[in-house]
């Protein structure tokens, strides 16, 4: 693949990298609240 610019190719490489860190963080914080969760019913 040709880019026409450094400036394509950062902001490509950019929304490619950043979905799947989105998707991570949101795991992370989903699995945070659940933790939290059972940690509350469990002490309960």
């Amino acid at each position: 693949m040709k880019f026409s610019s450094e400036a394509d190719f950062s902001e490509i490489f950019g929304q490619i990298v950043q979905r799947p860190i989105g998707a991570i963080s949101n795991l992370h914080n989903q699995s945070k609240k659940d933790v939290q969760l059972l940690m509350l019913i469990g002490h309960g």
